[in-house]
């Protein structure tokens, strides 16, 4: 007997499908976060950004946002002993900044993840003023 399936065809996913995936099937383990990065150009007006000065953007833009935190996130000694408490630390939909070449970098569907230690987080940033924060190469 021959099956004969049905050939489907890939569904293309919005960028916010694709995060909403990742913070659903990757899940941090103890003090690292889930960070997609924020700010990176890819287009400027009608033009696209070269891919190689999108991977440099990649290297130098220290600011994202938490798409799900590690269980032991702000827990421990080190943050008890300066009376921090989990409820201090980044939660999920917060815009961070970091040390943009500390993070572990990975692709999931061809978008750029980072896992980022919970003490790597140098600033939380306003959603309003996100879009302000400049970096230099």
């Amino acid at each position: 007997m021959n099956l004969i399936l049905p050939v489907t065809k890939p569904v293309a996913m919005t960028d916010e499908q694709i995060d909403a995936l990742v913070a659903e099937q990757l899940a941090p383990h103890r003090f690292y976060l889930l960070v997609k990065q924020y700010g990176v150009k890819r287009q400027i007006g009608s033009l696209l950004v070269p891919e190689s000065a999108v991977d440099a953007q990649e290297w130098t833009h220290g600011l994202g946002v938490v798409l799900r935190v590690g269980p032991s996130v702000y827990r421990g000694r080190r943050f008890e002993e300066i009376n921090l408490v989990p409820d201090d630390g980044p939660k999920a939909g917060d815009i961070v900044m970091f040390e943009a070449r500390q993070p572990k970098r990975f692709k999931f569907h061809g978008q750029t993840y980072f896992l980022l230690p919970d003490d790597a987080c140098t600033i939380t940033v306003a959603p309003e003023a996100a879009d302000h924060v400049t970096f230099k190469f």
